[in-house]
């Protein structure tokens, strides 16, 4: 179970960027800004992973591996409820 958990954490860093790449570019209006939301916190901190990256730390994608997940659950909510709603 552990490891099922453990993958689908670090499927969620990928799928995050996948998803905010998708519902930036196929939804319009205030669904687009609610889709953006995200970015107001994965764009520092993926700043901040390059970063940490470029100053040779060895726990450098730590945080992107914890915030990513929650950022991957948002949109898939935010999804879910759009097509419920519409």
């Amino acid at each position: 179970m552990d490891s099922i958990l453990g993958l689908l954490v670090m499927a969620a860093v990928p799928g995050y960027f996948v998803l905010q790449f998708y519902t930036a570019r196929k939804w319009d209006g205030s669904w687009r800004w609610a889709a953006l939301a995200p970015v107001l916190v994965m764009a520092p901190l993926v700043a901040f992973t390059i970063f940490a990256f470029a100053a040779g730390s060895n726990l450098w994608p730590l945080m992107l591996i914890l915030t990513a997940p929650v950022a991957c659950i948002y949109l898939a909510a935010l999804a879910g409820i759009r097509i419920v709603a519409t």
